[in-house]
Formats: C-alpha cells, structure tokens, sequence
C-alpha cells in the first residue's frame, strides 16, 4: 500500500492551489487543513463501507461489581465507533463469543439487574454503550477477559514527518478539499477544484463498498449462536 508523508500532501496542495513558493498560507495552516479533510476521508469511507473498514480491538477484564468501563480508557482515547464485544468462553471453538446490545426499553429487565457468573453462556450478559462508558448488564459478579471491537478515530497528520496509507490515490480527496479551501480564503473561484472534488468523491463511494471484491456480503445468522457450532456451522 502506497504512502504519502505530510511534506508530500504539501506540496501537492501548493500545487493544486497555485500557491507553490507562496507565503499566503503556511506550512502549519495547509497541515491543519490536511488533518480535517483526512478525517473527512475516513467519515467517507467508513459511511460507504461501514465501520469496519478500519476495525481493530482491544482485550480488557470486567471486574466483580462494575457495570461501567471508560471507553477512552480501554481505546486509549480513540474510540470513535462500536463494532461489537466478545467474552471469554473456554466452550467455545474460538475461545470467545458475541455479546448482543441490550435496547433502551429493556433496560430495567429482570434478566439483566441480576449479577452475573462466570459460567458464561451467550445469554448472560448484554452491553451498551452509553456517552462515554461501556456498559455491561447484568453487573459482572466476577472477574472476565473480554475484548472490545471498535472503529477508532483517524490518527491524522499534524507533522510534515507524519505518514498515512494513500489507497489507490484517495489522498487526492484531501488535497482537493484543502486546495478548496486555500482558493476560499483568498476569495478565488473554486469551480474547477469542485468539479475534481465531486469526481474523486464519486469514485470512492463506487468503489470503498467491495473491500471484499471476491465474496459478496450475506445475511448475519442470528440463530446459530444458540446451537452447538456443529450443528449449524457457517456458510
């Protein structure tokens, strides 16, 4: 995979912009620029194709009478969106299996006041994500190895040094919209660089989607779960 470093981005903005040895805009304020639409890029992606497309995770232990986990705490600050949570199970082939959301309304369900064991099955715990915190219902009554899946936040340039993955030339987003953005403060026509910007987006929305571009997506089985993984296994 391709990468572009700050200075790079840079000079391809000065460029775009027609401001290449011009001091109208500095080196700090066009990194500025790039660190906004960078993330802008990977609101793109991630709204054309979902979450995931920059999952990772990270194992922590739920502990004997605590219902709520920071989530900046467990990401270390870069919690952006919640993909799902696994729990330890020893019975299981991987070692771990799905915990389901609980919904609102369910809150106040019997089944999920009670504390539970570390006997885990499927059932025995729901989470939800509440402003800040991870919340885990019923309360754990002991101590479990859980691991949390997440989309995190865009570590974005700040630094001439600093460096980004440039798929398939997707940078180019970010040098339009910055170039954009210099031509706007100093009061010039961006009618070109917006018809390029409208292209660029165009063509991330057609093709981020098929990541996977050998196997389509299918249907999430929800009922397997409940089986043994011999019975119903995937397909």
């Amino acid at each position: 995979m391709a990468v572009v470093t700050g200075t790079t981005l840079i000079n391809r903005i000065r460029q775009r912009a027609d401001q290449v040895n011009s001091g109208f805009v500095s080196d700090s304020e066009i990194l500025n620029w790039i660190g906004v639409y960078q993330r802008a890029l990977d609101d793109l992606l991630i709204r054309t194709y979902g979450a995931d497309y920059s999952a990772t995770s990270c194992t922590f232990s739920a502990t004997a009478g605590t219902a709520n986990y920071s989530l900046s705490a467990l990401t270390g600050g870069m919690f952006y969106k919640g993909l799902g949570l696994d729990i330890a199970d020893t019975s299981s082939p991987t070692g771990w299996r799905d915990v389901k959301p609980y919904n609102w309304h369910d809150r106040n369900q019997p089944s999920l006041i009670s504390a539970f064991t570390l006997n885990l099955t499927n059932g025995d715990v729901r989470y939800r994500f509440y402003g800040t915190n991870l919340n885990l219902a019923p309360t754990p009554s002991g101590t479990t190895q859980m691991k949390l899946w997440y989309c995190p936040q865009t570590a974005a340039i700040s630094l001439s040094t600093d460096q980004m993955d440039d798929v398939n030339g997707w940078s180019e987003y970010i040098v339009i919209r910055s170039a954009i953005a210099i031509k706007d403060k100093e009061e010039s026509d961006t009618s070109i660089l917006q018809a390029d910007l409208a292209n660029i987006t165009q063509r991330i929305i057609d093709m981020a989607p098929n990541r996977d571009a050998g196997e389509a997506p299918t249907v999430g089985d929800m009922q397997s779960n409940v089986l043994p993984f011999t019975i119903i296994p995937w397909r």
